[in-house]
């Protein structure tokens, strides 16, 4: 039910505390002042009971891994701030600090960072967050807070909702030399069970993901709804010519290059390495081509570093690590290369085909439901090198033919 036109809303960044020696509620703001509010109610020691009124509709607590820059933390970030605009108050609560990341508090979302330096010390500290009482719902986001989150709240009788953001637990992921299968099978069981019998609700960010849910940890199709998230519109748009030439001009980049970018952190799952292997047939056709690879540097890091080396494209690859526009690094591109091996829905895809750039993208569940091959991209096998570079060629005469059919518009 909505809040009446007097009734106040939790401001953005204030934190609600009970206090179990006077038995009412402070609520503390930026500012630093407090004051007293309504009595704590069972709910607030974390006994059942009713949720204590607020000043907000929904108080929710979204457990996230960190806030290291990626298409998961993008998405729960811009969804704390879009559920604010209809009285649902988020927390932030994450289980590790990140050395590059996303600010919660420049966006107005607090934070809190769950202390412990194990995972059953984690788990307790998040438990006594949820105990206070002030939160009406535990969102959990990625494996590991999935599993945190779902085990601190039983018992609380506070309910979860988990997002299951990957296909974690295909059969590719053994293709990653990092990855056990033993593991991987230990963690898929714990995870299942957790899942189970402690998550409320299980949200999937696609089809593809429901279906390797329900396969791999074993909850019914009833239990999981397929939510896509999506981009906000008015960040990533189609770039004007100018807007574009700007962009090319500030990375000392040929306004008449062709220019192809992919956007991933350096892990497996994102499949660089392929792309790499592809390159020196792209630069045959292509010779001024030039490739651009946004995203923090990760455990393949070296070897992809390596293969640019022995492959001698160094003069036509760059490795930008983290970055902050990549709408503009969008703009700037002719064509969105998307090779990974395992996705739930790509966040970054999603911003390129709302810029409006002609994505290459593998042949995956999770790409498949936004692209049809031929039509507004081009499906690839995830394995085959010689056919993503001859795709890329092909992309990149169907944006010339693109230009050419909106110039002649034009006149």
């Amino acid at each position: 039910m909505a809040p009446s036109q007097n009734t106040p809303r939790l401001a953005v960044g204030s934190v609600t505390r009970s206090s179990r020696s006077t038995g009412r509620r402070s609520t503390a703001t930026p500012r630093g002042d407090g004051r007293d509010s309504e009595p704590v109610t069972a709910r607030d020691h974390g006994q059942p009971g009713r949720p204590a009124e607020r000043e907000s509709d929904l108080s929710v607590l979204a457990v996230v891994d960190s806030l290291a820059q990626g298409g998961a933390e993008r998405s729960l970030l811009d969804l704390a701030q879009e559920m604010r605009e209809h009285h649902i108050i988020t927390t932030l609560a994450t289980l590790r600090d990140e050395l590059v990341g996303f600010s919660a508090e420049d966006l107005g979302v607090e934070r809190i960072r769950i202390g412990g330096t194990t995972a059953p010390g984690r788990m307790m500290d998040l438990r006594s967050h949820i105990q206070t009482g002030q939160f009406d719902l535990v969102h959990t986001t990625l494996l590991a807070s999935d599993i945190t989150g779902r085990l601190a709240a039983w018992g609380t009788g506070v309910p979860v909702l988990s997002s299951i953001v990957n296909t974690t637990y295909d059969p590719e992921r053994l293709l990653d030399p990092r990855v056990s299968a033993w593991k991987l099978n230990v963690i898929r069981q714990i995870d299942g069970w957790t899942a189970r019998n402690l998550a409320d609700r299980l949200h999937a960010l696609s089809q593809g993901v429901r279906d390797s849910a329900t396969r791999a940890l074993g909850v019914p199709e009833s239990r999981v709804v397929v939510i896509p998230r999506g981009r906000d519109p008015d960040q990533f748009k189609p770039a004007s010519r100018e807007a574009r030439d700007t962009a090319r001009l500030g990375m000392d980049l040929d306004l008449q290059a062709p220019v192809f970018l992919a956007v991933g952190r350096h892990e497996f799952q994102k499949g660089h390495a392929t792309l790499l292997d592809a390159w020196p047939a792209v630069l045959a056709t292509l010779p001024e081509a030039v490739l651009l690879i946004a995203g923090r540097p990760g455990n393949e890091s070296k070897r992809l570093a390596d293969m640019v080396e022995s492959l001698a494209i160094t003069s036509s690859v760059r490795f930008l690590g983290v970055r902050l526009d990549i709408a503009d690094l969008l703009g700037a591109s002719d064509v969105f290369v998307f090779p990974s091996h395992y996705e739930g829905l790509g966040g970054a895809l999603l911003e390129a085909m709302a810029i409006g750039l002609l994505p290459i993208v593998s042949d995956i569940a999770g790409n498949r439901e936004w692209i049809e091959d031929g039509v507004n991209g081009f499906l690839v096998d995830p394995h085959d090198s010689d056919a993503l570079a001859e795709a890329i060629t092909l992309a990149l005469k169907r944006v010339d033919w693109r230009r050419e059919v909106s110039q002649q518009n034009k006149e």
